[in-house]
């Protein structure tokens, strides 16, 4: 991924905490990263809300319990992915 510089303006009390959590050299990859998965839980909400109710009534998914199992693997497999 190209990478460019840009300017931000952050409050001193997040700056330090960045700071003390990844250190002065790790400051804008911690900050990519989070912003990273900030982005994607964005268009993941937009996604679920411009979609929301489209499976209802499908025999693949019968029920919301089998929505919130699926989901809930989702979930688990995202959180054992190594970052």
């Amino acid at each position: 991924m190209a990478m460019v510089r840009a300017t931000i303006t952050l409050p001193a009390e997040v700056l330090a905490a960045i700071d003390e959590t990844a250190g002065t050299r790790g400051r804008s990859q911690y900050i990519a990263e989070a912003v990273e998965r900030r982005l994607k839980r964005e268009r993941l909400e937009r996604v679920l809300r411009e979609t929301a109710g489209a499976i209802k009534g499908s025999a693949t998914w019968p029920d919301a319990e089998a929505v919130e199992k699926w989901v809930d693997e989702l979930r688990s497999n995202d959180r054992d992915r190594p970052r």
